[in-house]
């Protein structure tokens, strides 16, 4: 028995040694010469266990950076470009998620169900199903051997197509690299888009997502198809969430200095600046939040009143003939 325990621990400890351990990550990322035409950009990912920063230079208009905690949840958008700034939290995040669900709810109205009048919920929008698969093409990205991961969709399937998929987009991944850090960061972000996930690729896309998350595969690159390619946002959502083609063109394992997280109110070559002279304007968080509300009034006094008149017409069909 002792020996058949000190075997399960030593196979313990091996697949816990194939596990690459979480590491301080510098990545350098490339976009196409279409988006970056002088060729002068500079998009960098300082990654830490407890931090991450997204920072663009040298665009035009996309001088940007993102930077963010993991223990506090505390997100600071900076647009050097418009002097200007935003923050938000984690406990606004989760107030956007329960508005989010309520939204849902009173998404609805009044129908004819068992004679009675009942409040019903409106189908959401279905956007197809979508489908997330392992490619048989390998690819090399900043040293690292990447897998191809293939996200596509039925959506457009119909009687003529049936079998019609349509790629979303490609991503080459790598299963080399752990950062848990990273998909907070991205978590955070996913929130800041300001319309809600049945308007955007966030629903199609967060299935392909979570599967990274899961598999504990990291992002090395992603193509969109040619034709609905588009110029990057300099915004921390270009790598996986935006049609965007991108690669990692250098990858560094040194500690990252903690004063690249620092956000700073001078001129510094290692920090993100943030001088007092920036105006600071509500975050998207923030306009999430206003916007769900004012919805989530709108839904209950539509229903109310579909609802009023549902009633109305058939207290009139219930009247005595001549009345």
């Amino acid at each position: 028995m002792h020996e058949l325990k000190s075997a399960f621990a030593a196979c313990g400890l091996a697949l816990l040694a194939a596990i690459p351990a979480a590491a301080d990550l510098t990545i350098a990322l490339g976009y196409p010469r279409t988006a970056d035409p002088l060729g002068r950009g500079v998009t960098t990912l300082f990654i830490s266990p407890n931090d991450v920063r997204y920072r663009t230079r040298n665009y035009y208009e996309g001088n940007k950076d993102w930077v963010f905690n993991v223990a506090s949840g505390r997100l600071v958008m900076i647009d050097h470009d418009g002097k200007q700034d935003a923050e938000s939290n984690a406990e606004e995040r989760e107030e956007v998620r329960r508005l989010e669900r309520e939204e849902a709810e009173t998404r609805r109205l009044p129908g004819w169900r068992d004679g009675k009048i009942e409040m019903q919920a409106i189908p959401p929008a279905h956007p197809g199903k979508v489908f997330v698969e392992e490619g048989s093409k390998t690819r090399q990205y900043a040293g690292y051997e990447c897998e191809q991961y293939v996200i596509s969709t039925d959506a457009a399937a119909g009687p003529q197509e049936p079998n019609r998929r349509d790629r979303i987009a490609v991503w080459w991944v790598t299963g080399d690299l752990q950062a848990p850090a990273f998909f907070k960061f991205q978590d955070a972000v996913l929130e800041e888009e300001d319309a809600p996930d049945i308007y955007t690729w966030r629903l199609a896309w967060a299935q392909a997502y979570d599967e990274l998350k899961r598999k504990g595969l990291f992002p090395l690159g992603g193509q969109p198809p040619a034709a609905e390619s588009a110029a990057p946002t300099y915004g921390a959502l270009d790598m996986l969430f935006q049609p965007t083609s991108w690669g990692a063109a250098w990858i560094r394992k040194d500690p990252v200095d903690p004063a690249v997280f620092a956000i700073v109110p001078k001129d510094s070559i290692l920090s993100a600046v943030l001088p007092p002279s920036y105006n600071k304007i509500p975050s998207p968080v923030e306009r999430r939040i206003a916007s769900l509300k004012d919805r989530i009034e709108s839904n209950r006094k539509s229903s109310q009143e579909a609802n009023d008149k549902l009633n109305a017409t058939m207290s009139i069909g219930k009247r005595p003939p001549g009345q």
